[in-house]
């Protein structure tokens, strides 16, 4: 595609590293990590790819949940290998209605799948400083986010932001980071074909 763009646009490009703004995740108390952020362990129960458990079937209408929706979440993960993140709609009601997870992930995998999971005007970047790998999830509710960080004061439930730092026990503060940019140099009208 790009020799395509080149020949046909004569476009001329280059990458340059530039400061821009970002959102850091940090650890928001030192030496204590969140109630649903844990070192992992080995991989017992992580299972392969390749030989995934069935699904459970789905509870009957009506029917009061039998546990928590971090619980939920955690039974839904147990889907997936280690070193994946899965997250979705939890099936019960509630005010955090979404989550994600995952089993012997890093936290630079943790942080990169939170930008991924909600619309969020400028790109996450880990500053925690934990190396290893984390078992985790996390809850929230998206009509809390705004492109800003600033939950609609009439929704219930928790923001992604609120979410990571109560759940995991992170924080997200505003900073600069170095970001790549696609810097277009020239580029013309195509001929008539």
């Amino acid at each position: 595609l790009q020799s395509l763009l080149a020949d046909r646009f004569k476009l001329v490009v280059r990458h340059e590293t530039r400061q821009r703004p970002a959102y850091a995740v940090v650890i928001a108390s030192r030496g204590q990590l969140g109630p649903q952020l844990r070192p992992h362990t080995g991989d017992a129960g992580c299972r392969p790819l390749s030989n995934p458990p069935a699904a459970a079937p789905p509870p009957a209408r009506g029917t009061p949940p039998a546990h928590s929706p971090a619980d939920a979440a955690r039974l839904a993960l147990e889907r997936f290998p280690c070193g994946k993140i899965a997250g979705g709609v939890l099936e019960q009601g509630g005010p955090n209605p979404y989550w994600a997870g995952g089993r012997g992930v890093t936290m630079e995998a943790i942080v990169q799948s939170l930008g991924e999971d909600e619309y969020i005007d400028r790109p996450l970047v880990d500053r925690t400083g934990l190396s290893g790998s984390f078992d985790f999830t996390i809850e929230w509710n998206t009509a809390q986010q705004d492109l800003r960080v600033q939950p609609q004061p009439d929704a219930e439930g928790l923001s992604l932001f609120e979410a990571v730092r109560t759940q995991l026990g992170l924080k997200v503060q505003a900073e600069q980071a170095p970001a790549g940019v696609l810097i277009i140099e020239r580029v013309e009208r195509p001929d008539e074909n």
